[in-house]
């Protein structure tokens, strides 16, 4: 009987063992945090980005500052409509230290322009060619 008993021990200490080695082996990855919209950000490296919402939600505006310190910067921006891969892309070659762009969420053509609808996974992402020969990417989530 004592055998037994050692036995049904033994096998809820192993159980517990398993149980807490699968717990504590499973990583935990912060959640990647993106600036709030038309926040500005850089400072550090790169041009300072700031993008933000038409008013009529049709487009993202940005501002682009700080080129001074860059060779170029390109920019892309990504998004589903109707499950659809869409997106826009660009560079700037600087000749002052500020510029503006406004990105359209459709397309224009002869005047008449056609704009997405169910926009979703919108993403912009800016890389500036520093003057040194570094990068700095700058990664915003864009809510529509």
């Amino acid at each position: 009987m004592i055998d037994l008993m050692q036995m049904k021990i033994l096998k809820i200490s192993l159980v517990f063992l398993i149980f807490l080695f699968i717990i504590s082996s499973q990583i935990v990855y912060a959640k990647k945090r993106f600036p709030l919209k038309g926040r500005a950000v850089g400072g550090g490296a790169g041009a300072i980005i700031s993008p933000r919402l038409r008013s009529d939600r049709l487009a993202l505006i940005v501002n682009f500052s700080g080129l001074s310190k860059t060779n170029s910067v390109s920019y892309t921006l990504s998004y589903n409509t109707n499950g659809i891969p869409q997106g826009v892309v660009g560079t700037i070659t600087p000749t002052s230290d500020t510029t503006q762009r406004e990105l359209l969420f459709g397309t224009c053509s002869a005047g008449v322009c056609r704009y997405h609808t169910n926009l979703t996974n919108m993403k912009f992402v800016v890389t500036s060619n520093l003057k040194g020969g570094k990068r700095a990417i700058k990664s915003f989530r864009v809510k529509p």
